[in-house]
């Protein structure tokens, strides 16, 4: 048989652990557990990269023209004031959780056909590397 606190201040110390316990996990599910996947580094590049801005619910340049089997770098820049992401599924990379103001590069072989670039925080923020022929 389940017991069930009776006096308001058990009751009262309940909902706070509940609510604590609500704070941290959706802290944590917010605060970018997310960690950067392929060739992605921290910090700016050191060599010749194509630079891209993550603003709030954007991409600046949202396109981005390469040669297939070129092997490219981009740095990725959080202009925003919300965390955002640089993820490419299909050349299995992504920066991981950015904070505003972070910066990460990441390197990648073009391939044959146009790949798809997205936020996966932020819903219609997205861009194309566009392989051109």
């Amino acid at each position: 048989m389940l017991h069930f606190p009776t006096s308001s201040t058990h009751i009262w110390r309940l909902v706070r652990h509940i609510l604590i316990v609500a704070a941290l996990l959706l802290q944590a599910g917010c605060s970018g557990g997310m960690e950067p996947t392929g060739d992605v580094e921290t910090g700016a590049a050191t060599g010749p990269a194509v630079k891209i801005e993550a603003g709030d619910n954007f991409f600046k340049p949202d396109v981005l023209a390469v040669r297939p089997a070129e092997e490219v770098t981009v740095e990725i820049r959080n202009t925003g004031t919300r965390p955002h992401d640089w993820t490419a599924d299909e050349l299995g990379i992504g920066t991981g959780t950015m904070s505003p103001g972070e910066v990460f590069h990441a390197t990648f072989t073009v391939p044959d056909q146009d790949i798809e670039f997205v936020c996966t925080l932020h819903a219609g923020m997205d861009g194309t590397i566009e392989v051109s022929r």
